[in-house]
């Protein structure tokens, strides 16, 4: 009986063991599950953020006229959601004025709320266009192939170089429309040289109404004529930089040679500097970064994604790519000079500054 009693002792201690054995189990196997639960929660919320990251970068190479930033960031609002933001400014011949931020909010889900304050509307009897946040003043573009005159349409096209006379002691940032494309040394010729062109439109292949669509859906370039590189070499260059910075901390990317020239003539820079347009273009189509849509009341289309599509394939060669249109800056007198020309279809005023004695203009 003794040795009876002995093993159901024995028994109802490994019992015992056992269940604390399971339990404590079943504690880690919880908690290593809520764990990587959150690990990945995390992970897909990071992910996120960085593809926003990833298509405003990319998107800004290929879109907002005369539109550039100087910082962006992650502003964390809980462990799953944050938004990204970008400062923003803009360059009238040379002097720096604010623009619009932007901002995406991001969470588990890739996109939260909208850049709502960067959003557009009409204003002045629609001739003009602002934004939704500061009231900043936006240059439209006008679509030439679109009938401006018809019953369906609400816009009406502006001349905007007439107002220019009026605005004695201000730099001007205007948009102009051209009366059909134009190449980049064609482009050259017409603009006079003291005004600073500061980004060219390609345009669109639709019959759509431009004047109405959002900034990020507004493609073109800036204007650049030092870029020594093609979008291909620049490629090259930024995978042996990677390479040299694996095998030393510090190496000297000076050394790096791709075979670009240290320096090139203005056109030749405007030429490459389309071919990186190209590129980065190609990259957001296959990112699948593009795609809106418009409709107008008149039963007219416009898909970007088709759009700049057609566009690559009608513009591969950078010598005899055509541009819709310019944004040009400088002093407000300076634009008289282009008040009659044949080539311009329209013109719209977008910012403008009062120059002050500090300021250093370009033109």
């Amino acid at each position: 009986m003794k040795t009876l009693s002995n093993f159901e002792k024995i028994a109802k201690k490994n019992k015992r063991k056992n269940t604390l054995r399971n339990i404590l189990l079943s504690t880690i196997l919880v908690l290593g599950i809520l764990f990587a639960t959150y690990m990945g929660l995390n992970y897909l919320t990071s992910r996120n953020g960085e593809n926003i990251r990833d298509s405003y970068v990319l998107e800004s190479e290929i879109a907002y006229p005369n539109i550039s930033y100087s910082t962006w960031g992650y502003n964390a609002t809980s462990q799953f959601t944050g938004n990204f933001y970008s400062d923003r400014f803009k360059d009238i011949d040379g002097i720096i004025v604010p623009f619009e931020p932007f901002e995406v909010s991001y969470s588990l889900r890739l996109l939260g709320g909208g850049n709502s304050s960067a959003g557009t509307m009409l204003g002045d009897d629609n001739h003009s266009k602002y934004t939704r946040g500061s009231s900043y003043k936006v240059p439209i573009f006008y679509n030439v192939n679109y009938d401006y005159n018809s019953k369906d349409s609400y816009v009406k096209v502006t001349q905007d170089i007439a107002l220019t006379s009026e605005m004695s002691g201000q730099a001007v940032e205007m948009a102009i429309t051209f009366d059909k494309g134009y190449t980049l040394e064609e482009i050259m010729e017409m603009i006079p040289d003291n005004l600073k062109i500061n980004w060219y439109w390609i345009g669109t292949t639709s019959k759509y109404d431009t004047s109405t669509i959002q900034l990020s859906d507004t493609f073109g370039m800036t204007h650049n004529e030092e870029a020594t590189m093609t979008y291909q070499q620049a490629k090259e260059w930024e995978k042996a930089a990677r390479e040299a910075t694996k095998k030393d901390k510090n190496p000297d990317l000076s050394k790096i040679d791709i075979g670009a020239p240290d320096s090139v003539d203005a056109l030749t820079g405007l030429q490459n500097s389309y071919t990186i347009f190209q590129g980065y273009a190609k990259e957001a189509l296959e990112k699948d970064y593009l795609g809106s849509t418009y409709g107008g009341a008149d039963g007219s289309e416009l898909d970007t994604k088709k759009d700049i599509k057609a566009y690559l394939k009608n513009n591969s060669d950078p010598k005899t790519a055509k541009f819709a249109g310019v944004i040009l800056t400088g002093r407000a007198e300076n634009f008289k000079q282009l008040e009659n020309a044949s080539w311009i279809y329209a013109s719209n005023i977008g910012q403008s500054v009062e120059i002050q004695p500090y300021h250093h203009l370009e033109k």
